[in-house]
């Protein structure tokens, strides 16, 4: 099983533009023109791998 450690935040790099830091080494590879659209992929990104872990576990 894919084990991820999903420690996710949102980093400003530059005039309107935002990242999606994964975990210390992980770096989501699009940039956002606003800290809520990274969020919103945040977050979406947290409800599939919900997805994932309650079809894994069978719920």
């Amino acid at each position: 099983m894919l084990d991820i450690d999903f420690n996710m935040k949102v980093e400003h790099i530059g005039k309107n533009q935002f990242v999606l830091r994964i975990n210390k080494s992980l770096v989501y590879p699009d940039t956002f023109p606003t800290r809520e659209a990274a969020q919103d992929q945040m977050l979406a990104i947290v409800d599939m791998r919900n997805q994932l872990e309650q079809e894994a576990l069978g719920w």
